[in-house]
C-alpha cells in the first residue's frame, strides 16, 4: 500500500514539473538579462529541412516564376523551406546549385567555416541599395546574358578573379554574376600580358578606340552559334558536358563540340584569339595552343568562326593574284608561310588591315597649307562627315570650288569654307570602281562614275550631282575611267575593263542634259593586253607640244606605250614599255619573293618640266 502511495506521489511531481515548463518560454545561458549591458548578436537561422539553406531565403524564392516564350510560359519552381534536397537542385540550369547560389560569393567550403559575413552582395555595393542573392529560379540573375553558373565558372577557375584573404569570399574583377555591367564588356586578356581588358572587338571606323558598338562583348562571345529563341531555364547552358563545376544536366544535350570533347560552345571571352581545333585532314583536332592569328572580333565581324583556326589560311573572298598566270591560286599552307602562296588568305588581309597593329583606317584625310599639321579625318561620324568611307577617289571643281569625294557605294560633295557636305547615295547601279571630273565643251562641269554595271554622268552645279539630267549607260563592267589627249576634244574617255577590255566613249552635254556614246571597242590596245593576258589599270595621254600625244597603259602585268593621238595607229602600235620578265630593270621591287607583283601599275602621274601653261614642256 505504502508503495503504491509513493509512486502516485512520484507521478504527481512529473506531471506538475511537465506543466510547469510548458508554459516557459525556451531558455539559452546568457551573460545578463540588463538590455544595456548586453553584447548584442544575431537570432539563430532556421532551417527546418536541414538542407544548410535557411528557411527566410527558401521562403523568398519559394515562388514558381513563368518565363514568357512563343510556345507557352515555361515555369520554373521555386525553393522549398521542407524539402531537404532542393539545395542540389538546379531549377534554372544555370550551372550552379541552390546551395552555391546561397553561399555566394563563397566557396562552399568557406560559407561553412571561415564566412564571417552574411552572404549575397551587401547593400553598399548595390544599385538597389538592398543585399541581393542569386536567384535560384532565374538563369541570369544580373540580366546581363551570361546564366549565373557560366559567370562563377569564369570568376573562380577562369582566372578572373580571386579570394579576398580578409573576407575569404569571392572578388571578380570581370564575369560577377551580380553585376549586370558584363553586358558591355569585352575583357579578353592582353596579348602576351596577363592583364585584362584589351578586349577582341573590331575597331571598325579605325579611330583606334573599342567603342561599346564595336565589342565582341562576353555575352556575344558566350551564345555564338546559340540557335536563336534560346532559353536557358528550358534549353540550358551553351555547353558540351560535363564540365567540372558546373551542375550536371545543366548543359543542353542536343550539340557536341567540334571535337567531341567537352566544353563551351561558344568562342572564349576571356583570350582575344580563342580558336581551340583545325580541320587536319578533315577531322577537327583539338590544338595544344588556341588561336589562329586573327582576333575573335575580326573573324566574327568578317562571317568567319573564331573557333576554327584552319580558316585563317582560306582565301574566303578569292581575290588572291595568280602570278604565274597558270589559272590556279596557289593556296597558303600556314600562317607562317602565307606570303608565299598566291592566295591572299584571311590571315593577311586581317594583317594588312591591322598594319602593324597601327590599324588601316578607311577616311579622307583632310588639311590645309596654313595649317599642314593639323588635319581632320573624315569619316561615317565625323563632322562634317562623310557618306562612306571606303574612298574610290578626289577630285577638286576649280569652277565651284568643291571637293568631290567618290566612295564605293555613294558620291560626297565638300565645301572646305562652310565645312558641310552633301551625300548622294548609290547614284548608279553597283558598286563604283573609279570616277573622273570633266570639263565639257559648254565649260560645264560633269562627274563620270564607273561601276560593275556601266557608266554614269552627273552635271556638277552649285546644288551638288543634278541627278534630273544625268544619264547611265548599262555596259560591261568598267575598272578604269581615264582622260584623253585634247586632240580627241572635250569629253573623250578611254575605258579600261576586265579581261583586257578597252573602249573609246564621249559624255556630251546638250541644254545641260547629258549623254554617253556607245563605247567602241579600241583594237590595238586589247590586242596587247590579250597577250599577256592583262587588264589595264589605269592609262595617261599626254599632250607633248611639238610631238605626237604619248599614251601609257599601267596594266597588272607591266606598261604599255603608244604614240597616238586618236587611239588609232596611224603613228605606230602599242608596245610593252616592260613585263613580268624585266618590271625590275625599270621600277623598284615590290616583293622579294614574288618577282611578279613589280610589274603592276597602279598610279600613273605625268613628270618634266611644266611650260607656263601649266602643260608638260619636256
Amino acid at each position: 500500500m505504502r508503495r503504491k502511495q509513493t509512486a502516485a506521489f512520484l507521478a504527481i511531481i512529473m506531471l506538475s514539473s511537465v506543466l510547469f515548463l510548458s508554459q516557459t518560454r525556451p531558455q539559452s545561458p546568457v551573460g545578463t538579462v540588463n538590455p544595456e549591458e548586453a553584447t548584442g548578436g544575431a537570432p539563430v537561422a532556421v532551417d527546418t529541412d536541414e538542407d544548410q539553406i535557411p528557411d527566410v531565403h527558401e521562403s523568398a524564392f519559394s515562388s514558381a516564376i513563368g518565363i514568357p516564350t512563343i510556345e507557352e510560359e515555361f515555369i520554373v519552381i521555386g525553393l522549398d523551406p521542407l524539402d531537404s534536397t532542393d539545395n542540389l537542385s538546379d531549377y534554372d540550369r544555370d550551372g550552379a546549385t541552390a546551395l552555391q547560389e546561397f553561399c555566394w560569393p563563397y566557396s562552399l567550403e568557406a560559407c561553412f567555416s571561415t564566412r564571417l559575413s552574411l552572404t549575397g552582395k551587401s547593400p553598399e555595393e548595390t544599385d538597389s541599395g538592398f543585399r541581393e542573392y542569386l536567384d535560384p529560379r532565374k538563369s541570369d540573375t544580373d540580366g546581363d546574358g551570361l546564366p549565373d553558373g557560366y559567370e562563377i565558372s569564369m570568376c573562380t577557375d577562369g582566372g578572373a578573379g580571386y579570394i579576398d584573404q580578409a573576407s575569404t569570399a569571392w572578388v571578380c574583377l570581370y564575369f560577377d554574376p551580380l553585376d549586370p555591367r558584363d553586358a558591355i564588356e569585352d575583357p579578353d586578356q592582353c596579348i602576351g600580358l596577363l592583364d585584362w581588358g584589351c578586349g577582341d572587338g573590331y575597331d571598325f571606323d579605325r579611330d583606334g578606340v573599342l567603342e561599346p558598338g564595336e565589342r565582341f562583348t562576353s555575352s556575344e562571345e558566350y551564345r555564338y552559334t546559340q540557335p536563336s529563341g534560346w532559353l536557358d531555364e528550358r534549353d540550358g547552358l551553351w555547353c558540351h558536358g560535363p564540365i567540372p563545376g558546373i551542375t550536371v544536366g545543366a548543359c543542353q544535350t542536343t550539340v557536341e563540340t567540334e571535337t567531341g570533347i567537352p566544353g563551351w560552345l561558344g568562342s572564349d571571352p576571356r583570350y582575344p584569339d580563342s580558336d581551340s581545333y583545325a580541320i587536319v585532314e578533315g577531322v577537327p583536332t583539338p590544338l595544344a595552343v588556341p588561336g589562329d592569328g586573327i582576333s575573335d572580333g575580326w573573324e566574327y565581324h568578317y562571317g568567319l568562326s573564331p573557333r576554327n583556326a584552319s580558316d585563317s589560311i582560306v582565301d574566303t573572298d578569292l581575290d588572291g593574284w595568280d602570278s604565274n598566270r597558270d589559272g590556279f591560286l596557289t593556296p597558303d599552307n600556314s600562317i607562317a608561310t602565307s606570303m608565299w602562296g598566291e592566295a591572299l588568305s584571311n590571315y593577311e588581309e586581317f594583317q594588312v588591315s591591322e598594319d602593324d597593329g597601327y590599324s588601316v583606317r578607311p577616311g579622307l584625310y583632310l588639311g590645309s597649307s596654313e595649317r599642314p599639321h593639323e588635319a581632320s579625318f573624315l569619316t561615317e561620324t565625323s563632322v562634317p562627315s562623310i557618306s562612306d568611307s571606303a574612298i574610290v577617289s578626289t577630285q577638286v571643281s576649280e569652277l565651284l570650288g568643291t571637293l568631290v569625294i567618290t566612295s564605293r557605294n555613294s558620291v560626297t560633295i565638300l565645301d572646305p569654307i562652310s565645312q558641310t557636305t552633301q551625300a548622294f547615295q548609290q547614284p548608279v547601279p553597283g558598286t563604283i570602281t573609279d570616277s573622273i571630273l570633266l570639263t565639257l565643251s559648254d565649260d560645264s562641269n560633269a562627274l563620270v562614275l564607273s561601276s560593275n554595271f556601266g557608266i554614269g554622268a552627273f552635271p556638277l552645279t552649285e546644288d551638288g550631282l543634278n541627278l534630273d539630267s544625268s544619264f547611265f549607260l548599262e555596259f560591261d563592267p568598267i575598272l578604269s575611267v581615264n582622260p584623253t589627249s585634247a586632240s580627241m576634244g572635250p569629253g573623250a574617255l578611254l575605258l579600261l575593263g576586265n579581261q583586257g577590255g578597252a573602249h573609246t566613249t564621249r559624255i556630251n552635254s546638250d541644254q545641260g542634259r547629258l549623254t554617253i556614246e556607245s563605247p567602241t571597242a579600241v583594237e590595238a590596245l586589247e590586242q596587247i593586253l590579250s597577250s599577256r593576258n592583262a587588264t589595264g589599270t589605269v592609262s595617261l595621254h599626254l599632250d607633248r607640244p611639238g610631238d605626237t600625244p604619248l599614251l601609257l597603259v599601267g596594266t597588272d602585268s607591266g606598261l604599255i606605250r603608244w604614240i597616238t593621238n586618236d587611239l588609232s595607229e596611224t603613228f605606230g602600235s602599242p608596245l610593252w614599255v616592260y613585263t613580268e620578265e624585266n618590271a625590275e630593270n625599270f621600277v623598284g621591287i615590290a616583293d622579294l619573293l614574288n618577282s611578279s607583283k613589280s610589274s603592276v601599275v597602279n598610279v600613273l602621274e605625268p613628270a618634266g618640266i611644266l611650260t607656263s601653261n601649266g602643260e608638260i614642256g619636256q
